[in-house]
């Protein structure tokens, strides 16, 4: 498969829930690039990916997915 998946949660932000966890995605030469955490927020249709620049990520990550409220399997 190109994309693995691990440590997937649901958290609860607000009313809202919001997928939480790390994928590793094959790059163009079909090589796995590490594990990157990841949130999709669906009914906002909104989602993000870790960069290489994680600061703004970093400073989100607990407001979306710092109320786990069930693991995904």
């Amino acid at each position: 498969s190109s994309t693995q998946f691990r440590n997937i949660f649901l958290s609860r932000r607000g009313e809202q829930l919001v997928l939480c966890g790390e994928l590793n995605a094959k790059n163009s030469y079909g090589a796995y690039v590490g594990f990157k955490r990841f949130y999709s927020m669906a009914e906002d249709s909104y989602q993000e990916i870790e960069s290489s620049d994680t600061r703004v990520f970093d400073a989100l990550w607990p407001d979306r997915c710092g109320n786990r409220v069930n693991d995904v399997e």
